[in-house]
């Protein structure tokens, strides 16, 4: 029997936080770069429509490039094959068929809740120490066609290349350790990235069901769907904010709120009892096959370490203890790239959003 390498985990932790925090900078600096450019553009000419196309074609393939690319290509070039942990999740689903569309549903859903919940809080907080001055966010949308750009902006470039580098790359990487250590991990990094205090709960949920549903699954369009959808919805508001009225934005809020905390207790309910379905048939099986005391056993041992894994020859692998993973996450680079985000989130709440 084998054991992980507490070493290549931290290891590991170190090139994702790099990698990370070549990409906030890439993205802090090609924000400034747009922005300036933008009102250089509205000073001299106005904003016009080919003004409006041609930022978008230009954000598309930056946020490629910054986003998905170059942060892949810097990943892959410092993980290496010697550095690889020779391992491999085991086979086995995670997700059967007839639990995908609620557990999609209630990621959908869990997140708005978990939204509504932060902003509250975040804005009370902001609200009672007088902390942030206000600050009109976005020009508005007096064209039809602005809104198609916003749509395309928010939810579909983002859906796309986020779920690429935080799924398709960073799960990847995680799955030896484990499905729970890749879904937790690139959730907490999913929801740093975001630098907001405002978003940072509703981001790690959406995260989380996202990696979930690209773990269980293997397929990437799952996440990605998940995350289109809850960006849209969340444009759409900003839409009738602008184009509406500020009532129809917060009655939209409203509906959304309570359709989604009853689509969440319902799912959340549904996953419960098939779970527990689940674990009372393998226990009849076990009983009914004569395999009661391996299976007893089997449970205290998986009780005792995170996950077993095989190795790429089928031999068993004692997966790293939660303990050495939590401090194997906090690699040097790692804590750089919190400290990072703490600072700038830190920033970005001097700010109240209106």
């Amino acid at each position: 029997m084998k054991k992980q390498s507490p070493t290549k985990y931290s290891s590991l932790m170190n090139r994702i936080a790099l990698t990370l925090l070549v990409s906030c900078i890439l993205i802090y600096f090609l924000g400034r770069i747009f922005s300036f450019s933008k009102w250089l553009t509205i000073a001299v000419g106005g904003y016009t429509i080919v003004a409006d196309i041609i930022f978008l074609v230009l954000e598309c393939v930056v946020t490629f490039l910054v986003v998905y690319f170059i942060p892949v290509k810097i990943f892959n070039y410092m993980q290496g094959n010697s550095f690889r942990e020779k391992c491999i999740p085991a086979p086995k689903s995670i997700l059967s068929k007839d639990l995908i569309l609620p557990v999609f549903a209630l990621g959908l859903c869990a997140q708005f809740v978990g939204y509504a919940i932060n902003s509250t809080i975040v804005r009370a907080f902001t609200e009672y120490t007088g902390f942030g001055d206000q600050y009109e966010f976005f020009s508005g949308m007096k064209h039809g066609y602005q809104i198609v750009i916003y749509i395309i902006s928010i939810a579909v470039i983002p859906a796309i290349f986020e779920e690429l580098i935080f799924r398709k790359t960073f799960c990847d990487a995680l799955a030896p350790y484990g499905p729970k250590t890749a879904i937790f991990v690139t959730s907490i990094l999913f929801s740093l990235m975001h630098t907001s205090f405002e978003r940072i709960f509703h981001t790690f949920i959406c995260g989380l069901f996202c990696s979930w549903l690209y773990i269980g699954t293997k397929n990437i369009k799952l996440p990605m769907l998940l995350h289109f959808l809850n960006n849209l919805f969340a444009a759409i508001e900003v839409v009738l904010w602008y184009r509406v009225s500020e009532d129809a934005y917060s009655t939209a809020r409203v509906v959304r709120l309570v359709i989604s905390l009853v689509v969440s207790i319902v799912c959340f309910i549904y996953l419960r009892a098939k779970r527990r379905e689940q674990l009372d048939a393998e226990r009849r099986e076990a009983k009914s096959s004569d395999r009661y005391d391996e299976y007893l056993e089997k449970k205290k041992k998986y009780a005792h370490y995170t996950e077993m894994l095989p190795d790429e020859n089928g031999e068993e692998v004692v997966s790293l203890s939660t303990k050495q993973k939590i401090s194997g996450f906090f690699s040097p680079a790692m804590i750089a790239f919190i400290v990072a985000v703490i600072i700038q989130m830190c920033y970005y709440l001097s700010f109240e959003l209106v």
